[in-house]
């Protein structure tokens, strides 16, 4: 940024309060407390009511402080998780191992390919837990999945 400085009264280490003129506009803004970041991903536990939440992916913008501008993955005057969230997150994500890894991982997953179930329902099951409790953690996955004795096949 420049400013005009008429016989040189601004000089270097000076302080002054400069005030900026931009444009607004209307956004769907969220506390960034509200994310939980996987790494990968970004998501928000939307409350459904009676109790139960919805984990949604969600696609972020800036962030303003603590709050965040949220693209897409949630509506205006839904009710999201704001505080505690990583509890939900944990059970969640325990349910989804202790029900045989359904949810997100599923998609991505290769468990089928490596692991023969029939044969070896624990290991299976061990090695699914990696995927859902160490998604998007980096080298954990791999590490959790090494840990696993082996034969699987």
């Amino acid at each position: 940024m420049e400013s005009p400085n008429p016989g040189l009264r601004l000089r270097p280490g000076m302080y002054g309060n400069v005030r900026l003129q931009l444009e607004s506009k209307v956004v769907l803004l969220l506390p960034s407390e509200a994310i939980v970041d996987t790494g990968e991903e970004q998501y928000v536990f939307v409350a459904l009511g009676g109790g139960h939440f919805e984990p949604r992916k969600v696609r972020l913008g800036e962030r303003a402080g603590e709050m965040t501008q949220v693209l897409s993955g949630v509506d205006e005057g839904e009710t999201v998780v704001t505080g505690a969230n990583f509890l939900l997150d944990s059970e969640s994500r325990l349910r989804a191992t202790i029900e045989g890894g359904s949810g997100e991982a599923t998609a991505a997953s290769d468990t089928n390919q490596v692991i023969d179930k029939q044969k070896y329902p624990d290991k299976y099951q061990q090695y699914r837990a990696c995927e859902v409790q160490h998604r998007g953690m980096g080298t954990m996955e791999q590490d959790c999945k090494n840990a696993i004795p082996k034969p699987w096949k």
